[in-house]
């Protein structure tokens, strides 16, 4: 197991792991029909998520780790620094995407991901991590609350 930061070389690499990110939230929600729509990816969201690797490979505010085994990519983090001035927190560190390969799921690599992306904004004077989780993704819940995460708020949506 080899966890490595991302280069510019790897965008389409990246690119390729999202989208089977994007299929497995889809089929994961597609269990309740009021999910479809919010999780449905634009037409745009593939240009946009480009935009995003680019920006945020090497740059000192982003973490993008790839995962490997043997050589071979299993899962990625994208991890962005924050500020909070509207409360003490300050600056915190926010993990947008974990995901790792379903053949290679529960094998330690999503906490190997997790621990690194944690011990890089440590080096980084971080506190405080945050994130977001699909209420249906029960196996990312364990992972995070394993780690020490806690519910601290929902989001709740309505067709109007």
């Amino acid at each position: 197991m080899n966890i490595r930061k991302a280069k510019k070389e790897d965008v389409s690499l990246l690119m390729e792991m999202w989208k089977e990110f994007m299929k497995d939230v889809v089929k994961m929600t597609n269990v309740d029909k009021r999910f479809k729509i919010h999780e449905a990816i634009s037409s745009n969201a593939e240009k946009e998520r480009l935009k995003i690797f680019k920006k945020d490979v090497g740059s000192r505010k982003a973490c993008i780790l790839i995962a490997e085994d043997e050589g071979l990519p299993v899962g990625y983090t994208l991890a962005i620094t924050r500020e909070d001035k509207g409360h003490k927190v300050g600056k915190f560190g926010y993990l947008s995407d974990i995901y790792v390969r379903k053949k290679f799921r529960g094998k330690g690599y999503g906490v190997k991901l997790l621990e690194e992306t944690e011990f890089w904004f440590k080096k980084k004077g971080i506190k405080y991590m945050s994130l977001d989780v699909n209420v249906l993704n029960s196996g990312a819940h364990k992972l995070y609350e394993k780690f020490g995460y806690f519910n601290y708020g929902y989001e709740m949506r309505k067709k109007i």
